[in-house]
């Protein structure tokens, strides 16, 4: 069983929620959005995130009505180490959440992708990047750290303030 966690990445123009199945703790997804965060300003531009949030497709529906092509899946599942696009069909004989598990652990994949499955429920571990407000928080603390400058020792800072 996994460590649920979700994150959450609020524009002037949408809030995205999406799931994480695995390693929730601020040593896991926390510590691996950080990074992911630092390697989108490197890539682009906060506009050019922006504009990419923004215009993410919601797959919720597509799921749900099983109306997703194996063309469009092709490039779903960016590979969450290498930040590269697959170039084969998925298997999407059993479980839909395999859709999304190559990119369970990168925000880069997951905003270069275009795609989500929106999710409203809140796990043990939720993370919120608000780029109207250039912050990064956990609900582990009321921290919020700016997102273009989150300090290195963050991790440290979130457990010792409730």
């Amino acid at each position: 069983m996994g460590t649920r966690s979700t994150v959450t990445l609020i524009t002037q123009k949408r809030t995205i929620k999406y799931y994480i199945h695995f390693d929730g703790y601020l040593s896991g997804v926390g510590k691996s959005l950080v990074v992911n965060i630092k390697e989108l300003f490197r890539r682009y531009t906060l506009e050019e995130i922006i504009k990419m949030i923004d215009s993410m497709i919601d797959i919720t529906d597509k799921i749900d009505e099983e109306k997703i092509s194996e063309d469009m899946l092709i490039y779903f599942a960016p590979y969450y180490d290498h930040y590269e696009f697959i170039n084969s069909p998925m298997d999407l004989s059993s479980d839909w959440s395999y859709v999304l598990n190559r990119t369970q652990l990168s925000l880069v994949a997951t905003i270069s992708c275009g795609y989500f499955r929106n999710w409203n429920q809140q796990e043990e571990f939720n993370y919120v990047l608000d780029f109207t407000k250039n912050t990064f928080s956990s609900d582990q603390s009321s921290l919020k750290f700016p997102l273009d400058n989150i300090p290195i020792d963050w991790i440290k800072k979130t457990i010792a303030t409730p």
